[in-house]
């Protein structure tokens, strides 16, 4: 489901940019954000989106992309910290923690 979303969201970003279309680019980033909404490593997709505009020569429009992001990217962290108590990008595990006050911690079973 994710893949079938970037990929409509890479379509979105190319008719979009041939069209030099402000409301295509915005539906691009809706559609990118689900696909992030989907599946959190998707966001890789970012760099290539934000390659094509640079490539068009489009900043205008990387920017509004940015900027349409936003809400879907808010709503994904709130989904997370709701869901799981706490944001995974910025958790740190309890073994860097020990790690970062010396304490040496047995390795976790494999």
């Amino acid at each position: 489901m994710g893949f079938v979303a970037i990929l409509a969201a890479a379509a979105l970003i190319l008719r979009a940019l041939a069209d030099r279309s402000r409301p295509g680019v915005l539906l691009a980033a809706v559609v990118t954000s689900i696909a992030i909404g989907i599946k959190p490593a998707n966001a890789i997709f970012l760099v290539g989106a934000g390659l094509a505009f640079l490539l068009a020569r489009r900043c205008g429009d990387a920017i509004l992309f940015a900027l349409g992001l936003v809400p879907g990217l808010l709503v994904l962290a709130v989904w997370k910290q709701r869901g799981l108590g706490q944001m995974p990008l910025f958790a740190l595990s309890p073994h860097l923690l020990a790690a970062a006050a010396g304490i040496s911690l047995p390795a976790p079973p494999s």
